[in-house]
Formats: structure tokens, sequence, C-alpha cells
């Protein structure tokens, strides 16, 4: 590249110092809360953004489906959770050769139509899976969306051999767009949701919700009830970010048509 006028369209240019600086500050925030950050690589699918959220003190990676979690293994990451509803047995040889590269590798039950897809096709790996428990928090996207619901999805993994129920997950993506101003209360009222749910079922089991929106503040008021946070969007910053959280989009990117940061 010579100059900005060279540069293919769409083009992305991210400020190095910024990106570093939100790596640098959610992590600083999960540590002094006690909380581990096992931040979703959705947004960025890149390893060597990846191995710098390790350096840091990630204690592992989420993904969404396993070719990203595939794509990641040079990033050194050694435990990984894959949030999302695998189904296809022809996926097992791949399940299997991914999980024997980790020291964990965890996955996701959605629902409880799930439970049952998911304990049929971990019975042909061979092994033994932890499984993290979707809740859903208002999304509506996936999760179970009470508490016999979450109850009778326990119950089912509980009583199969091929799995663990090893914590709860959540997203809480609604609150992109929501009132900042509204944030403190709304954060509290979802945090005694999926904690009642949890306490309910076991509550030595972990919480790991997951959105950039709020990770900070779950994290700052946990006061131990949550476990890990999983925030993707962080490490780039958006309109929706806003501070603390710093765009490392150049203004002079030329890839959306959305307002310069």
């Amino acid at each position: 590249m010579t100059g900005l006028d060279n540069l293919a369209t769409p083009s992305v240019l991210l400020r190095e110092d910024k990106l570093e600086a939100n790596l640098q500050n959610m992590q600083s925030v999960c540590d002094t809360h006690g909380v581990e950050l096992r931040p979703h690589i959705k947004t960025h699918k890149l390893v060597p953004i990846a191995r710098r959220q390790l350096e840091l003190g990630a204690r592992g990676l989420t993904c969404a489906k396993l070719g990203e979690a595939e794509a990641m293994l040079p990033s050194g990451v050694r435990e990984l959770f894959i949030a999302h509803s695998l189904v296809d047995p022809r996926q097992v040889d791949r399940i299997n050769a991914l999980a024997e590269q980790l020291d964990e590798l965890r996955l996701a039950v959605t629902s409880e139509a799930h439970a049952e897809a998911l304990i049929a096709l971990v019975a042909q790996t061979g092994r033994k899976f932890p499984v993290m428990m979707a809740l859903d928090t208002g999304l509506h996207r996936e999760g179970a969306r009470d508490l016999k619901s979450a109850q009778r999805i326990a119950m089912r993994l509980t009583n199969s051999s091929h799995v663990d129920l090893a914590g709860f997950y959540t997203h809480e993506g609604f609150f992109y767009g929501k009132d900042p101003a509204d944030h403190t209360t709304d954060i509290a009222s979802m945090l005694d949701s999926i904690c009642t749910i949890r306490d309910a079922i076991d509550p030595g089991l972990p919480v790991w919700p997951g959105c950039s929106v709020t990770a900070r503040a779950v994290a700052e008021t946990s006061h131990g009830r949550v476990q890990a946070v999983r925030p993707g969007a962080y490490v780039f910053g958006d309109h929706d970010s806003r501070p603390p959280l710093a765009s490392c989009l150049s203004p002079t990117s030329r890839c959306t048509s959305s307002p310069p940061w």
C-alpha cells in the first residue's frame, strides 16, 4: 500500500493502539474482579488477536462453529467453548480431532429438543464432554426460557453417560440499542434471573454471560456470582459500544456508510 487512494474498496483499517487498549482494558476489569475472560472470536476471527487475548490472560476462547474453533488452534488456545447447536453426526471426526488438541472442549445445549440431538451426537464420539446450557435472558434466540425448562434439560443431561452439565451461558444482545441509563437496573435483573436458575439446579456451577455492551458492568457487579464473561465486539469497538471502549476502526476506513467514529 502506497496511500489511501490505492486501497481497494471495501477496506478496513485498524488503529493498533486502540485495539491494544481495548484488549488490555477488558482483561484488567476481569482480573480486578476475579472473573475469567473467555472472549468470542466471531468479531475478529484473527489468530494474532486471539493470541494476544490469551497472552494478556484470557482463560480460553469462544467460537460459533467448528470451523472457527479449528482456525483458532494456532493461537495456542487450550480451552475452547463452541456456543452453537451441534447436531450433525458427520462432524464426529472433526469434534474428536479438535478435542485431541485441547485441554478442554466445551459444547453447548440450546433447548430441550437440542439436548436429545446433542447427546446422540456425543455418544458417537466415544468421549464425555462438558456441556454449557444456554439460558434465554431476553433475546429469544436460544436457551431455556424458564426454570422448569432448564430443570428438564439439566435432568436429561445428568441422566446421560455421555455429557456433564458444566455450567450456564447467556447472550445479552438485546442490550444493544438500550439507553445506557437503564443498564445498571437491567443488568442486575438479568444476573438475578440467571443465578436464580443456576442456584435452583446446582449453585456450584459457573455462569458465563456474553455481550460486549454488558461485560464490564457484569464483571464489576457480579460479586462472585459470575465466573466468566464472553464479549466479542469489544476488541474493535463500534458505535453501540461507546466509551470506555475505544473504536479502533480508522475514520478513513471505507468499509461502511456509517458515520466516522
